[in-house]
């Protein structure tokens, strides 16, 4: 008569800690075992606010960074992340949350890249960004024939002063123009509507 013997893994699977909820099971290893629909993860890329205040608390800004398309890397744009301070987030950093606790090296979701720079380049490059926008909107008003902006009036929506948040719009005047009225001539039988 054979005597059953037990394994270690056996009984782990047998008592659970708690109570398994729907959407719950215990795998081989004694350890829950999660599942969950396409619909209840919602967006795949959503960073939770824990993780962003994390980062934000160490002085780092997180993006998601293209790194394929297609399946094709992008190695040119992989580069210039690199040369603009960005540095991949490992999944070791959050294990389980964005992938599976398994996977080593960065975290990347359909060809995405969680990266991370340091506060004070991300500050740097929206100032950039900024300025770049407000020179191409400058350059925009010079080719329609109205002047730049004055400095200190780039970004009304910063200023304290309500003169400038009030003053920082374009005027125009409009004034009748004297010329002859062209002359149609219809036909009776044509109609306009």
């Amino acid at each position: 008569m054979a005597t059953a013997t037990r394994s270690r893994q056996s009984e782990a699977r047998e008592t659970p800690a708690r109570e398994l909820g729907p959407g719950e099971a215990l795998g081989r290893d004694g350890k829950v075992i999660r599942r969950q629909s396409v619909s209840d993860i919602g967006n795949k890329y959503d960073v939770p606010e824990h993780i962003i205040v994390a980062h934000h608390a160490e002085g780092f800004a997180l993006e998601w960074k293209r790194v394929s398309t297609y399946g094709q890397e992008d190695h040119s744009y992989v580069a210039q992340t690199a040369r603009g301070g960005w540095t991949p987030v490992p999944n070791e950093r959050w294990p389980g949350i964005f992938l599976p606790e398994t996977v080593k090296g960065p975290i990347i979701i359909d060809g995405q890249m969680l990266m991370e720079r340091p506060l004070k380049l991300q500050e740097e490059a929206i100032m950039e960004d900024r300025m770049a926008a407000v020179n191409q909107a400058n350059g925009s008003r010079k080719s329609i024939g109205i002047k730049e902006l004055a400095a200190g009036f780039e970004d009304h929506n910063s200023s304290k002063n309500s003169q400038v948040r009030n003053n920082t719009f374009v005027r125009s005047e409009m004034s009748e123009i004297n010329t002859p009225k062209p002359k149609y001539n219809y036909d009776k039988d044509v109609t306009l509507d």
